[in-house]
């Protein structure tokens, strides 16, 4: 359809839908910058709003050559400007209001470019989120950290990449701030998150991927404050419970936990080698910071007398790769005694228990907040914090004295167990 130098045309978009093909007629055009399409099922009703858009640019055109001559002064000038960069002025127009609006408020377009252009200067190369996020993980993995760190490395900076499919260097803070608003996860988990994305910041200025300044911003984002959580203990007679009706491969874990004080994450990577020859105390490597870290715990008699019944002579202490494979299995185990003795009440899992009751007995017992903030690898001000003060120590002498509340129990000989895999009850 054509009106004046204007043409709009029409187009046969005919479409199939479940088996059955219909007629169908697009009109396209542009008005300004943008484009229009309308769809009609009649061709002659098509035609007409194509002759009507041809008559409505037409008119346009002509209210163009009115301008004044001031105005087509200006007009002639952008012009020239722009074909220095080959941007038309319609374009270019439309780009500007977008990135103003986007600009907070006494910030030039000319100041915002120059600080992208800063930012970038010094940087080689122009690595995308996601590839620098699979570079930094494999030099995590190359210098040795654990498969859970690992894991939870892969969840969170996958998630992050997958939303950043951008260059690194322009990552800013502003975009990550909004990026863990839109999360809208808890505070502990939130924390988690920049952690792991302050981590990944790091190695990408290290590599010359993104500006210092992003570190800088970064460090600067609020962090939730976090309320200290309570400090839930196992009673004496609980843990006796647990000891008693836990399989064997799940014994290890609690005397470690309960009766030295060591992390989920420690436990697993306990080994026999660990134990000092005359059996006395474990060593408990940390892998946390740049160089691993080394402490001795003691084993009193009963955790000594629970540990011979599951020694295995070498290889991991816990039979179980994962903690939830463990808690499971002496949950099942627990609650399936408590049933066979008609004990309604369902045997419930305290998260950290384990570390909390050994801290809270520990100091009760020692009186000594930095013996036991040695032993248990935190800081003397974590243990007042968290553990002094909770029992007495005629409490902390029945905890760690449970062997005089029980039967004696014949040595468990050993089911072998590959150390890759839990075992076979808990799959």
């Amino acid at each position: 359809m054509r009106e004046g130098s204007v043409e709009v045309k029409v187009y046969a978009t005919p479409f199939d839908l479940r088996g059955t093909k219909y007629s169908q007629y697009s009109v396209c055009y542009y008005l300004g910058t943008r484009r229009v399409r309308e769809r009609f099922s009649d061709l002659d009703k098509a035609k007409a709003a194509a002759r009507a858009a041809a008559v409505k640019l037409a008119n346009a055109e002509l209210d163009a050559f009115e301008l004044s001559a001031s105005d087509r002064s200006i007009f002639a000038h952008c012009t020239r400007i722009l074909e220095e960069v080959g941007t038309p002025l319609a374009v270019a127009v439309a780009e500007y209001v977008e990135s103003r609006r986007l600009l907070p408020p006494g910030t030039t377009l000319k100041d915002a470019v120059a600080e992208h252009v800063g930012r970038r200067a010094k940087l080689q190369g122009d690595a995308r989120v996601p590839v620098l996020v699979e570079e930094f993980i494999a030099a995590k993995l190359k210098a040795g950290l654990s498969k859970r760190h690992l894991t939870d490395l892969r969840h969170r900076l996958g998630r992050f990449s997958r939303h950043f499919d951008l260059p690194v260097g322009n990552l800013t803070a502003a975009l990550i701030e909004k990026y863990l608003d839109d999360l809208g996860v808890a505070g502990r988990s939130r924390i988690n998150d920049l952690t792991c994305i302050s981590a990944f910041g790091r190695y990408a200025v290290k590599v010359r991927q993104a500006p210092r300044d992003l570190l800088e911003e970064i460090g600067a984002l609020q962090r939730p404050k976090l309320e200290p959580p309570a400090t839930l203990i196992w009673s004496p007679s609980e843990f006796l419970e647990m000891l008693d009706c836990a399989p064997p491969a799940a014994v290890s874990f609690l005397v470690l936990g309960g009766l030295c004080g060591l992390r989920s994450s420690e436990i697993l990577r306990a080994d026999w080698s660990h134990l000092t020859p005359d059996g006395s105390h474990i060593a408990v490597i940390t892998r946390k910071g740049r160089s691993p870290s080394r402490r001795l715990v003691p084993l009193g008699e009963l955790a000594k007398s629970q540990l011979d019944r599951v020694n295995r002579g070498k290889g991991p202490i816990c039979e179980y790769t994962r903690e939830q494979y463990v808690i499971r299995a002496i949950i099942a185990a627990v609650n399936e005694v408590r049933a066979r003795s008609k004990n309604p009440e369902k045997f419930l899992w305290r998260e950290n228990a384990l570390r909390h009751s050994y801290g809270t007995y520990r100091v009760a017992l020692t009186g000594d907040d930095s013996r036991t903030s040695l032993e248990m690898g935190n800081s003397p001000s974590m243990i007042v914090k968290h553990y002094l003060q909770l029992v007495t120590k005629q409490d902390a002498d029945r905890f760690f004295d449970l062997s005089k509340r029980r039967a004696p129990t014949q040595r468990v000989e050993p089911v072998p167990v590959a150390a890759a895999s839990p075992p076979p009850h808990v799959e």
